[in-house]
């Protein structure tokens, strides 16, 4: 099923549209306090407007290898996922060469937990299938216990780890 006017619940997941900028902003901003607050070494709350005009770049390229989708509830917005397909790796990669998608999703803090990050991870994934994903990752921070019981309880499983280790002066 496409994830073009799919319904869950109460939820419609369709396109994010130009006219959405404003609200996936706030999602997206909501989504870095939320992170920051994890995790203040590794994140940031950038300047509203660099937000906008970075989500005005990925509706650009919405379509083709990228998609984004909106959670819209009760005419609001609650929700966004972008899911990019990777190149295939070169005949040279000890990659294997296996089709996948890459997924990002935010949900306004007010909104978690009511189902709508099920319903755009499950729209995320039909979008990545219906272009011939076969393998679909995402990274999140090991602190963010709750999205890690989502996306475990989704099928996810660790499949790596990103390491870090400050080297140079603050």
């Amino acid at each position: 099923m496409s994830p073009e006017g799919a319904i869950a619940g109460r939820v419609e997941i369709r396109s994010a549209q130009a006219t959405d900028i404003d609200a996936l902003a706030d999602i997206y901003l909501d989504s870095a306090r939320h992170h920051v607050a994890l995790d203040p070494e590794h994140y940031r709350l950038p300047e509203r407007a660099a937000v906008a005009d970075r989500l005005r770049g990925i509706l650009a390229e919405a379509g083709g290898s990228t998609g984004y989708l909106a959670a819209v509830a009760d005419g609001r917005v609650v929700g966004s996922v972008t899911i990019r397909l990777f190149p295939e790796p070169s005949a040279g990669s000890m990659v294997a060469s296996v089709k996948s998608a890459e997924i990002g999703i935010a949900v306004l803090e007010e909104a978690r937990g009511r189902g709508f990050g099920t319903a755009l991870m499950t729209a995320a994934e039909n979008w990545a299938v219906e272009r011939g994903a076969r393998l679909v990752v995402l990274d999140t921070s090991a602190r963010n216990t709750d999205a890690v019981r989502l996306y475990e309880r989704l099928g996810y499983e660790v499949g790596g780890l990103f390491l870090r280790k400050s080297v140079g002066p603050e």
